[in-house]
């Protein structure tokens, strides 16, 4: 299978953290939301991540956390 991802800003997860600390447990709850589901999907289709962490985690909306995205699958 081959993953095809749209072009996203450079803003990850851990950039986020480590400019504003620790996120509000809400912030959090969507981001995890979004990050299950896109596993669930993946995984559905037979393909692992096996590197999740918050440098792999991108963000669709440069104002607000927005959408997360997880990337690097390679």
């Amino acid at each position: 299978p081959w993953i095809v991802m749209e072009r996203l800003p450079g803003r990850t997860l851990a950039d986020m953290v480590a400019r504003r600390g620790p996120l509000p447990a809400e912030e959090v709850t969507a981001i995890a939301d979004a990050l299950l589901a896109g596993l669930a999907a993946a995984h559905a289709a037979g393909i692992l991540h096996r590197d999740v962490k918050p440098s792999n985690v991108m963000f669709r909306e440069a104002a607000t956390c927005g959408r997360a995205v997880l990337v690097d699958f390679g």
